[in-house]
């Protein structure tokens, strides 16, 4: 890449900031988290993300203000993006559930509001990143992927334990073991292996930019760092992403200007690659012998699995998905919904690599394919253009890569951001992307277009069309800011419930969880997480029964709100029978009582090849002892019989039921 004399202009204080909040974009999604919020690594990063974005869209429009134009690159990635812009709202607009498609599943986040927000970034970084800025911002994100590599060799070697209660208190305790699956700051082994891989191809295409002996020197520390922590988190998906990501350089360096391949082994890269390809092995071969090993124990685990006779969870969630598109295949289910519609198309053959029936009790968030997972939630036509916005960049990253006939900046800017997608694009084919990955994503996707050639337009805005586009800015940062701090507050509010429920604070819990449903009351999960709390306290027997029938009705009163939000759950047509049913009891309120019996009917019919529900609700329909209860509980029996033969005592139970029904 050769820069010009006005390449390297002076920039204004809007054109700098923009600068710095791509780079703290970079730097801060990664790396945040909170255990002060429910979902520890996910609310804290889509905070991050909104709260920086937003930041941006401010400045750009102090830019066009002051400029009095509106200036943007001539792309037809601008075209497809708002393709797939228009294709969210109209998934969102006629999805399922409204509401989890405006918002995202709670948990993930990923809904409407957060694909614009990805698309304004990748827009943001292709037309405020100069090209040659690109070489420091791939720096950047290579330094702090670094640094939390080593967090995570620290966490899994226990280190992150005491210093994790120092700064967050005594409560703290990580989700799962770090030794069993390194997360890092990110929450899962996958995702941090995937966020791993996307790092290395970037720091190959830095050791190529730099001549100084010092940054190499780091440049092969970090690699080997990054390698052995991907290792670590066990993830399959992003081992496969980082092979991937490997032969693509392997590809470019051996078609550059028609070299042989015996050509490339004598380039001082090819001997990085050569080290890295050994470290590999070694690493493979040795924990092949060390069971203990994530990666190794994981894939012997999954081969024992197979050769019992059963197929790994994944495979039978495909299987799933694509019911899914053949019933839906042009807008899918609506955005975000997978866990939403999954129990309706639940498989017989699902079954989890652990002891009992845990799969019972796993509903999947997403298909563990991204591309079936589009497809099934935004449809076809969603699927193309989501491919289309990385296609496109790929593409003209490859024309760069051709193009030029020498290893230059250019070129390893080019192979690198070309790789890191491919990185990512594999990962996703056995899993999915979270707010750090799809961030760092769009993040590549737009500097990748940015050291791509492209012609400026301009749109002049001066006058009252500058107070407007300036007014239309203000709207939309005030409004993202509301919604992003009601969003962080419920989250917040929910923890704190949990956390007071764990101290017996009963009163604080049901404030909290009161706090948590008013700021945010369209999402479903609040009050089901509110409605369970109630239903817990309403068994305890150290409460009046008046203060217990309290409980019920404050049960009943959250799992009727999350009913109206989201129907799609087995559990909650469960929960709120069980509600009913107790409260029917302890009031002799004859209409609970066939309200219960209602709910617990479309529990079962909701929960599609899961005989789970229909085992409890006859259990729950046993304890009354009536001959018209024990009626209903020896038919559902028989259904969760015909679900799985066999399934826990449910035959059994079905002889004491019929033995009762007989006397």
């Amino acid at each position: 890449m050769k820069e010009t004399t006005a390449a390297k202009h002076t920039s204004q204080w809007y054109d700098r900031g923009l600068e710095w909040l791509i780079y703290a974009m970079v730097i801060l999604v990664p790396a945040v988290f909170s255990p002060w919020f429910y979902t520890v690594f996910s609310e804290p990063k889509v905070f991050v993300l909104r709260i920086i974005t937003l930041a941006a869209i401010s400045l750009l429009g102090c830019k066009w203000f002051v400029e009095g134009k509106i200036s943007y690159k001539k792309s037809w990635w601008n075209i497809i993006a708002l393709a797939y812009a228009g294709v969210s709202f109209i998934t969102t607009f006629f999805s399922q559930n409204f509401y989890t498609s405006l918002y995202g599943a709670e948990g993930r986040f990923i809904g409407l509001f957060t694909i614009l927000n990805f698309l304004i970034l990748g827009w943001l970084v292709m037309n405020t990143l100069p090209k040659h800025q690109v070489p420091k911002l791939i720096k950047v994100s290579f330094i702090t992927s670094s640094v939390l590599a080593l967090y995570g060799l620290l966490q899994w070697a226990g280190v992150m334990d005491g210093l994790q209660k120092i700064w967050w208190g005594q409560n703290f305790i990580w989700s799962e073991s770090p030794v069993d699956r390194v997360f890092g700051t990110i929450g899962h082994g996958n995702h941090f292996g995937a966020y791993l891989g996307m790092n290395i191809m970037l720091g190959l295409a830095w050791f190529g930019l730099t001549k100084k002996v010092v940054p190499k020197i780091f440049i092969v520390a970090s690699l080997l760092l990054h390698l052995g922590v991907l290792l670590l988190t066990g993830s399959r998906g992003a081992l496969g992403g980082l092979l991937a990501g490997v032969v693509v350089w392997l590809i470019y360096w051996t078609l550059l200007r028609g070299k042989k391949i015996t050509h490339w082994f004598k380039t001082t890269s090819a001997k990085i690659f050569l080290v890295i390809a050994a470290v590999i092995i070694i690493v493979v071969g040795v924990s092949g012998i060390w069971q203990k090993f994530p990666l190794v124990e994981r894939t012997v685990s999954t081969i024992d699995f197979m050769n019992q006779g059963n197929i790994p969870d994944r495979l039978s969630w495909w299987y799933s998905t694509l019911d899914m598109i053949k019933d839906r295949p042009i807008f899918g289910f609506g955005l975000s919904t997978y866990r939403d519609v999954y129990n309706q198309y639940r498989r017989t053959d699902y079954k989890v690599n652990a002891p009992g029936d845990q799969q019972d009790f796993i509903t999947p968030e997403a298909a563990h394919n991204e591309y079936l997972n589009t497809a099934a939630t935004q449809g076809i036509v969603g699927l193309l253009c989501y491919l289309a916005l990385i296609g496109f960049v790929l593409w003209q990253l490859g024309k760069n890569i051709l193009h030029e006939k020498n290893i230059d900046e250019e070129w390893l800017l080019s192979a690198g951001i070309f790789a890191a997608i491919i990185v990512y694009s594999v990962q996703v084919f056995v899993s999915f992307g979270v707010v750090t990955t799809m961030a760092i994503l769009f993040i590549l996707l737009g500097a990748g277009l940015s050291i791509s050639p492209g012609n400026e337009q301009k749109i002049n805005i001066k006058n009252s069309a500058g107070y407007l586009v300036t007014l239309i800015i203000a709207v939309i940062v005030c409004g993202g800011l509301i919604c992003a701090s009601k969003e962080l507050s419920a989250e917040w509010h929910y923890q704190q419930a949990i956390i007071a429920e764990s101290k017996g604070d009963t009163e604080q819990a049901i404030e909290n969880y009161q706090y948590a449903v008013l700021e945010k009351p369209n999402e479903y999960a609040y009050n089901l997480g509110f409605g369970d709390f109630a239903l817990k306290q309403s068994a305890n027997k150290s409460l009046k029964t008046n203060v217990q029938q309290k409980m019920l009705i404050l049960a009943i009163s959250n799992y009727e709100k999350a009913l109206q939000i989201n129907q799609g759950h087995p559990s909650i047509y469960y929960n709120l029978a069980v509600a009913e049913l107790r409260l029917s009891v302890s009031m002799a309120a004859e209409g609970k009582y066939y309200s219960a019996m209602s709910h617990f009917d479309e529990a079962i019919r909701k929960a599609v090849n899961n005989p789970m529900y229909a085992y409890q609700s006859a259990k729950a329909l046993m304890a009354l002892k009536s001959q018209e209860a024990l009626l209903v509980a020896k038919q559902y029996l028989e259904k969760a019989l015909f679900m799985r033969p066999g399934y826990r005592d449910a035959e059994a139970l079905l002889k004491t039921v019929k033995a009762s029904l007989q006397k």
